[in-house]
């Protein structure tokens, strides 16, 4: 029998780089210590790692949507018996395409398995555990370009997986979305109102995009998966809203496309609270969850929201 565990958002907030600071650096095994024994019992650990590392220790977390997390971080992650990191999520751009490179160079020094982001040839990974194949994909929804302003051209834009263009590609639907109390801003608002433009006004991590590019790298990668002759195909999915009550309709969605075209493990981030799932198909071995919260962090009891149970995460076992 093969065991694989598999944990919700790994996190590292500028509050919790403070408090894990020592003489000589820093060291974050408290944080990990006691599931050491937990994650023993299990023939692998999967994670989705939420946040650039740096190698150097430089220019790290300051903000809310710009995280940097210290190469210690991930040590002390795959220390504690974690072996995967999916590393395609909103915040693998937070320092741009050099913050992909330093994360990559530092999960290869510490010997993590990871996909999501890429710099140089991108190649199907396939994790063998006790004989069996398991392909790896790990996809998101956005990159917090709303924020960052850090937008991947046709050149590079295959360096993160994504379901579709970074959020608020349109430069029209971004005018609007940083400059809604401007004359014009206004004017632009109220056009797509009355047009009944249904996205005006809903989340940014919401909205759905052009996705045409995406779609077929997407189905490509399932394919060449498939063609690999791997046993089963795990995906670690980056999407939703952030704290809902329940999973977006897009998620829903998402998921299913994922279940039609031959993904069979498909593991829910992002979201930072627990979800439920679809568990009507195990018979044919395929099996969602849309979020399993967070795995570690501070939302919840040190930061907002404090009404949504965002302290509480699910380790899942398959």
């Amino acid at each position: 029998m093969t065991k694989l565990t598999f944990l919700g958002d790994v996190m590292c907030k500028a509050q919790m780089i403070s408090a894990f600071k020592t003489e000589y650096g820093y060291n974050f095994d408290a944080i990990f210590e006691k599931m050491k024994s937990y994650f023993k019992e299990s023939d692998y650990v999967f994670s989705n790692l939420e946040t650039p590392i740096s190698l150097s220790s430089e220019n790290l977390t300051y903000e809310k949507y710009c995280f940097n997390s210290p190469y210690e971080f991930a040590k002390s992650a795959y220390d504690s018996g974690i072996r995967f990191a999916a590393t395609a999520n909103n915040h693998c751009l937070d320092r741009g395409t050099e913050g992909i490179k330093s994360t990559i160079k530092s999960l290869d020094k510490i010997g993590f398995k990871h996909t999501g982001i890429f710099y140089d040839k991108k190649e199907p990974l396939i994790i063998n555990v006790n004989g069996m194949r398991f392909g790896m994909l790990s996809y998101t929804y956005g990159t917090n370009a709303f924020s960052n302003n850090i937008y991947l051209n046709r050149k590079n834009r295959n360096m993160v997986n994504m379901y579709q263009n970074q959020e608020l590609s349109n430069p029209v639907c971004r005018y609007v979305y940083k400059n809604p109390n401007t004359f014009t801003g206004k004017i632009l608002r109220k056009l797509t109102k009355n047009l009944k433009c249904s996205q005006y006004d809903i989340p940014v991590y919401e909205r759905k995009e052009s996705n045409k590019h995406q779609k077929k790298q997407l189905i490509d990668d399932i394919n060449k998966l498939k063609e690999s002759s791997v046993d089963f195909i795990i995906m670690y999915m980056h999407s939703g809203g952030q704290y809902n009550s329940e999973p977006t309709e897009y998620t829903k969605t998402l998921t299913q496309f994922l279940l039609n075209h031959g993904v069979d493990i498909i593991v829910g981030s992002h979201e930072h609270v627990v979800h439920g799932g679809v568990f009507s198909d195990i018979k044919n071995n395929r099996i969602a969850t849309y979020s399993l919260g967070n795995f570690d962090g501070i939302a919840g009891v040190y930061d907002k929201p404090f009404d949504k149970m965002a302290e509480y995460s699910i380790a899942w076992n398959i």
